[in-house]
Parts: C-alpha cells; sequence; structure tokens
C-alpha cells in the first residue's frame, strides 16, 4: 500500500503528471506516438536523481588551477532574491554572501557583492555586521550587472577604476562555478574559486532515485542551463 502511494505521488504530480499525461495521450490518439514517448522518457530521465546528480556534479566537481594567485578582493556574485525579512536573498544566494564573508574575514580582504540585488545583500551584510565581532575590512557593491557576464564586465571596470589588481576570490555556487570562472578569467582576472551551496547531496539509493522528483527536475534544470551558458560565454568572449 505505501508502494502505491508512493508511485501515486511520483506520477500524479509535476514532473511525473507530464510524463504520464503524455504517455496517456500517445496510447489514445496513436498518432504522434513515437514522439510522445521519447519525450515522456527525456523527462522521466532528466527528473530523476541518478540523472540530476550526474548532471549538476560535472560542474561542481570541476576543478581549478588555484596556483599562485594572491587575491586583493573577496568578490561573491549575486543569485537572485526572496521575501524573507532577516534574509531577503534567495537562499543559496545567502549561502554564498556567508561563504564570501568567511573568506573576507580569513583573508583579511574586502568583500565586493556583484549583483542587482544589491540592496537586499547589504542588508543581510548588515545583519552579519552587527553579529560578529571580526568583519571584512571594507565591504563594496557593484549595483548594475543582472548576469554572470556583466558580473565579470562590470567587476573588471569597477577595479580598474579603483586601480586594484584583478586578482580576485571568487564565491559563487559551485555549478556556476565553471562558467564563473570563464567569464571573470575572460575579463582579465586571475581566480581563487570558493564554491558553495552545492546541489549533489542526494544520495543515491533505493528504487525512489530512479522516479520522477521536482527536486531532480529542478536541478537537471539548472545544469543544462549552466552547459548552454558555458558555451555562449565561450562564444560571447570571441
Amino acid at each position: 500500500m505505501d508502494i502505491a502511494a508512493k508511485l501515486f505521488t511520483y506520477f500524479l504530480l509535476p514532473p511525473g503528471l507530464i510524463v504520464t499525461v503524455l504517455l496517456f495521450g500517445a496510447f489514445i490518439y496513436r498518432r504522434g506516438f513515437a514522439y510522445a514517448a521519447l519525450t515522456a522518457l527525456f523527462v522521466w530521465v532528466i527528473s530523476t536523481d541518478l540523472a540530476a546528480n550526474a548532471l549538476i556534479g560535472v560542474l561542481e566537481k570541476r576543478e581549478f588551477n588555484q596556483q599562485g594567485v594572491d587575491p586583493v578582493a573577496v568578490v561573491v556574485l549575486g543569485g537572485g532574491e526572496d521575501e524573507g525579512v532577516l534574509f531577503p536573498l534567495a537562499a543559496g544566494a545567502t549561502e554564498r554572501v556567508l561563504a564570501a564573508w568567511d573568506a573576507a574575514v580569513r583573508l583579511r580582504l574586502p568583500l565586493v557583492y556583484s549583483g542587482f540585488e544589491w540592496e537586499k545583500a547589504k542588508r543581510e551584510l548588515e545583519w552579519l555586521d552587527r553579529g560578529f565581532c571580526k568583519k571584512p575590512s571594507e565591504i563594496l557593491y557593484e549595483k548594475r550587472s543582472l548576469n554572470t557576464y556583466q558580473n565579470a564586465k562590470y567587476c573588471a571596470e569597477m577595479f580598474d577604476r579603483m586601480g586594484w589588481p584583478k586578482r580576485v576570490v571568487l564565491v559563487t555556487s559551485a555549478y556556476h562555478m565553471p562558467r564563473s570562472v570563464l567569464l571573470f578569467e575572460g575579463f582579465g582576472f586571475e581566480v581563487l574559486p570558493v564554491k558553495s551551496d552545492f546541489k549533489t547531496s542526494v544520495p543515491i539509493r533505493g528504487f525512489s532515485s530512479f522516479l520522477p522528483k521536482m527536486s531532480a527536475f529542478r536541478a537537471s534544470y539548472t545544469a543544462l542551463h549552466e552547459y548552454i551558458g558555458i558555451v555562449y560565454s565561450l562564444i560571447r568572449l570571441k
């Protein structure tokens, strides 16, 4: 009975519902059966923990050359906003901020927040400033960027304006790091990556790892978005 209830949940809620509807439509109408069945299979596969971990794991496990970088600042990239009162940034963005704060304090460096949601980030950073004795030497904001390309471009302009060498500790989500390093290096930065907000923590075990889940679908979407972004960034940097 418990297994039946689980299967009911997996296949009558998105993204499993999409698979169910596609297969039902293909069976009823017959036309385009192969197309509908392949689409359903694709949705099913990318909605499993197994596929999601594989797709996003390649990004998160990417190693970078960290030799010889003497950073002058910690740069943290914005990751979206939320409606929270105490923590108004999205959860992943807040984790980035905490990791950047830690790095800036340990290395005694200025912290630069880059992103359009800088006002909400400022509220979080001010809360950290009140709550912790140890603080970054300085907190600055790059306020214009709407995407990762602009993060790199406007940070480069900011560093040139301030006369700082382009050597940074770069903090962002682990899955987002390959694209971020690519773009920052493309704008002349030497980068020491600090990863946060890992997504591949879901263990692969049991039958449920092969069933569609919204959390896995979301992780696969995030990974595919990054792969497309990396290709686009390579083209744009040429």
